[in-house]
């Protein structure tokens, strides 16, 4: 049975008892700010492998009660859902389920020094969602694509200086033109 049907327009899931974990553990070579400044994008584009890719994206500063949106892509099919940061630790901090597909959802995401490396070590746990969507969920990887992340934040920069600049040349054109 799919994970989603939709009889009349409207979205249902079917809900089973699989319960599922991702373990994973990256290391980059970046600055824990830069990767807390990047995490706030998801990546304009990512190259999509044979494995289903865990993206996500923390809406706001780091602290208890922000937003954090969850994208898993599989092929063609986009799954969003959103969780919360429930909690914040030293080096680390945790999310909960606040709407999706899930009937339980939390996952942990920690950042650790290791050498010239930031090592980021996720752990997620789920349940209630479809077999298929659990299968699929269970064989992602967790994707940071720090680069993509990055080049989104420069060309969204790049427009917004472009913007800025046309509009202070009309200015200045529509003083010069009385």
């Amino acid at each position: 049975m799919p994970f989603l049907f939709s009889p009349g327009g409207a979205q249902f899931y079917y809900l089973c008892d699989t319960m599922g974990n991702i373990f994973q553990t990256s290391g980059f070579s970046i600055s824990a700010s830069e990767a807390n400044d990047l995490l706030r994008v998801f990546p304009m584009q990512i190259t999509l492998g044979d494995a289903p890719q865990l993206l996500f994206r923390v809406d706001g500063e780091i602290q208890v009660g922000t937003p954090v949106s969850y994208r898993l892509v599989a092929g063609f099919r986009l799954v969003n859902w959103k969780g919360v940061i429930s909690s914040v630790q030293e080096n680390g901090w945790t999310a909960d389920l606040k709407s999706g597909p899930f009937s339980y959802f939390n996952a942990k995401h920690l950042l650790s020094q290791n050498g010239s490396l930031q090592e980021f070590s996720d752990e997620v746990a789920f349940n209630g969602e479809a077999p298929d969507l659990a299968e699929t969920l269970e064989n992602a990887r967790i994707v940071y694509a720090f680069k993509d992340r990055k080049a989104l934040i420069q060309a969204k920069d790049s427009y917004e200086s472009r913007r800025k600049t046309e509009s202070f040349k009309a200015f200045q054109s529509g003083l010069s033109a009385g």
